[in-house]
């Protein structure tokens, strides 16, 4: 089953939103209530993903 979700983070800068999803997927997968995530965070400047390496608010991988 798959499922779509969209939240509204108030967090201060891409990298704490980025952890906050991650962590929150992470906790959902250990407790085997997933199997595999995928997320996009919408930045002004531009999407960041589960496979993004933030540094400073910018993509650097």
């Amino acid at each position: 089953m798959k499922a779509a979700i969209n939240l509204d983070l108030k967090a201060g800068t891409a990298e704490e939103a980025q952890r906050v999803v991650e962590d929150t997927c992470r906790r959902l997968q250990g407790a085997g209530l997933i199997n595999d995530y995928h997320f996009e965070i919408e930045t002004p400047e531009g999407p960041v993903t589960e496979k993004c390496v933030l540094s400073a608010g910018k993509v650097v991988a």
